[in-house]
């Protein structure tokens, strides 16, 4: 029944492997097994039905250099046509995976980010860090439980494997699209010991001690400051996707940020700016979590965004906090967002409603974060489509 369906599909050998483990999933589990996701998502993302029709769904922008369009949104210059960026996350349950603990990981991320390049042919790729979020601890313990263990998080060499592994990632990644700018994600220091702490802890922390966490964040900083060299250097992406993000706006004041949590930003974000990174700041507001805006006006990038839709500040107005850098963004994402569960008409509509907005230069269309693994790609073309007719 598989070989039947796989000859009829005429489908890629990778997608066919996916559909093949996401088949023998079903059969051999229970029904929640259709719920969960195989590290291809293939029944959500990449949907049965256009597995033939749109394999390589945006070859018809071929002949419009991508790299070049950007570089030119970049610099706020008329362009033959407004461009667009989506992502999403490849692997089930990315914030507990370890890629060094099971390399496997990796290799089923590539899969799914390459099949994904090769159906959308996005006009930038925003590589996905799934498996890696987890920044090494010295010592025997895997866990960080009280505050003398941030002791534990120093600066780590570009000859680590946490490093090693993620430059040998992203070298394969930048080679699958030709002429196409690659903007790795990194997570600022306060995000990576969010991942290894949860959030309650680091509220701990910043209470008991925010001197000793402020060192510890410094020091973490230094680590991913080489991660973004070597990923740049060695791993040859155009820059990185620097997400940062207040923990709790409720209970971590702008100047205990700015105090505490800022000077390790900058750490890693200065070093993937001299490493002539065309960088991305990422203020993320997934989950609704909300931030001040303005705090980050002075972070040095060439692109910016932000969740508008969570924050209630829209393009024009983080213009002028941002004087007028590029900007990715104009829809919402999350899991009843237009994007994934609007009509052909909404959405068209709704990328017409945006460009209005903002106008056409230094804009490039796409979403306040990362979309629900289950969002039709046709929708993505849908936006696309329109922002190409928007000059």
């Amino acid at each position: 029944m598989i070989q039947q369906f796989q000859r009829k599909l005429k489908i890629h050998k990778n997608v066919r492997l996916a559909l093949k483990l996401r088949f023998s999933n079903f059969m051999t589990t229970n029904s929640e097994s259709t719920q969960q996701y195989d590290y291809f998502n293939l029944g959500h993302a990449f949907e049965i039905s256009q597995m033939s029709s749109d394999l390589q769904i945006g070859q018809k922008y071929d002949k419009i250099s991508r790299r070049q369009l950007i570089l030119d949104v970049i610099e706020n210059k008329p362009v033959d046509r407004i461009p667009v960026a989506f992502w999403f996350h490849f692997l089930h349950d990315e914030t507990k995976i370890n890629a060094l603990k099971d390399p496997t990981l990796t290799e089923k991320l590539f899969i799914g980010q390459k099949n994904f390049i090769e159906r959308f042919k996005p006009d930038l790729v925003k590589i996905m860090s799934d498996g890696f979020f987890f920044y090494p601890l010295q010592g025997d313990q895997s866990e960080i439980l009280k505050i003398e263990d941030l002791q534990r998080l120093q600066p780590i060499e570009p000859n680590h494997p946490w490093i090693r592994k993620q430059v040998e990632y992203v070298r394969q990644v930048v080679s699958i699209q030709p002429d196409t700018m690659y903007f790795y994600n990194l997570f600022s220091p306060i995000n990576t010991l969010r991942w290894l702490v949860g959030l309650e802890k680091i509220i701990e922390f910043i209470t008991t001690d925010p001197e000793l966490l402020s060192q510890a964040l410094m020091r973490i900083g230094e680590g991913l400051a080489v991660l973004a060299k070597c990923a740049i250097n060695e791993g040859k992406v155009d820059g990185m996707y620097y997400s940062v993000q207040n923990p709790d706006i409720n209970r971590v004041s702008d100047e205990t940020y700015r105090k505490i949590i800022k000077p390790s930003d900058l750490i890693a974000l200065d070093a993937a700016n001299k490493a002539n990174g065309y960088n991305i700041l990422h203020i993320c507001g997934y989950d609704s979590v909300r931030n001040s805006i303005s705090e980050f006006k002075d972070y040095e990038s060439k692109i910016v965004n932000w969740a508008s839709h969570v924050e209630d500040i829209k393009i024009p107005q983080g213009r002028d906090i941002f004087k007028n850098r590029c900007i990715i963004g104009g829809f919402a994402n999350g899991q009843n967002c237009l994007i994934k569960i609007g009509s052909e008409q909404e959405i068209r509509s709704e990328t017409v409603s945006i460009l209005n907005q903002t106008g056409k230069r230094g804009i490039i269309v796409g979403a306040d974060c990362s979309l629900p693994i289950d969002t039709p790609l046709q929708h993505l073309e849908w936006i696309r489509d329109e922002a190409a007719k928007a000059k």
